[in-house]
């Protein structure tokens, strides 16, 4: 199982936490305390999935029709280009 995040201890190498296995498979953006990316692949579903990046905790999981190719952020605005759909979300 693979496509997760791990953050890392910069300083010791350590791992402190990875988030769970199939979470992780596209671009990520930071915004404030928390890590957004996608996951989607073949005949696994697809989602966009909010993080608290302080402990690794899926905060959102949000389906979409098609696995994630690009994510980026202007301002509060979530853009995220699928395969086949483009989304764009609002963080309010």
């Amino acid at each position: 199982m693979n496509g997760y995040i791990s953050a890392l201890d910069v300083e010791t190498g350590k791992v402190l936490w990875t988030t769970n296995p199939l979470s992780c498979n596209s671009d990520f953006v930071i915004y404030g305390d928390y890590i957004i990316t996608g996951y989607g692949f073949t005949d696994e579903p697809d989602f966009l999935y909010i993080i608290d990046k302080s402990n690794g905790a899926f905060v959102k999981k949000i389906p979409l029709a098609n696995g994630p190719d690009v994510i980026g952020m202007k301002g509060n605005h979530i853009f995220i280009r699928t395969y086949s759909y483009e989304y764009e979300f609002v963080i309010e």
